[in-house]
């Protein structure tokens, strides 16, 4: 289901690559799932691990996304990325975050 929603996100948002990661913050996915488009090349998991901390870091802006550019994150211009989005989940009831 997770590899579907990602690649549905993907096409639909005419990406170079999409990526859904589930997990603990600060500890590797425990689940994750990649759109490519045509010639772009899967990321390595250590890669992920990197973005992921890099994600982690930046500050969350008004509605909750967190935005990394190519110019200020090494990892994404290793992943020929120019710039990427991500948001924190928590859950509803704990308040704990949710990475995703």
């Amino acid at each position: 289901m997770l590899n579907t929603a990602v690649n549905e996100v993907g096409a639909y948002l005419h990406c170079s690559r999409a990526l859904a990661v589930f997990g603990a913050q600060g500890r590797p996915p425990e689940m994750a799932a990649e759109f490519c488009a045509a010639g772009v090349r899967a990321t390595p998991g250590a890669q992920v691990v990197l973005l992921l901390s890099q994600m982690e870091k930046a500050q969350p802006d008004e509605l909750g996304g967190l935005t990394l550019k190519a110019s200020d994150s090494a990892i994404l211009k290793e992943m020929g990325v120019s710039t990427a989005l991500g948001v924190s989940l928590s859950d509803k009831e704990t308040q704990s975050p949710q990475e995703c």
